[in-house]
């Protein structure tokens, strides 16, 4: 079963051939069933810090589940270690990486995916996202 390919965006999930999805195979087991309460743990902003994120990975108990940063060097190795120990793995990261991906190669793709990712609500939410991103695009050249 794969369930990731390589993209100029870095690697992404996918459905495989069999119909599967990665959130659907990664997932934990949770019974809807069930009627008391429950809490949900996710320990995010893991990947800058190795020593970290190694004792998170090995150390917190599988129902944790884990949230890495979209610039995680080794991004996969990290999250294949933490699904082979049963946490469960966010994927807050892939919109970052998808969003930033766009952001340079096309900026008006980048705001419309933004408007989704995000949930814009307002055009004040429109006008922070284009302003975020002059601050990281170039100006186009006039056309002639």
């Amino acid at each position: 079963m794969v369930l990731t390919e390589q993209t100029p965006a870095g690697r992404l999930p996918r459905i495989d051939a069999g119909g599967c999805m990665p959130w659907l195979a990664h997932a934990a087991v949770f019974d809807y069933r069930e009627q008391r309460p429950r809490v949900g743990v996710i320990v995010l902003g893991l990947g800058r810090d190795q020593q970290l994120t190694q004792r998170a990975v090995d150390g917190l108990p599988a129902r944790i589940s884990l949230g890495f940063l979209p610039d995680t060097p080794q991004l996969d190795k990290w999250i294949e270690k933490a699904r082979a120990r049963g946490h469960e793995v966010t994927s807050e990261w892939i919109g970052r990486t998808v969003l930033e991906r766009l952001r340079q190669l096309d900026p008006v793709s980048a705001v419309r995916f933004a408007s989704v990712y995000k949930g814009f609500e307002n055009l004040g939410d429109f006008e922070r996202e284009v302003v975020e991103l002059q601050k990281s695009t170039a100006p186009k050249a006039p056309r002639s």
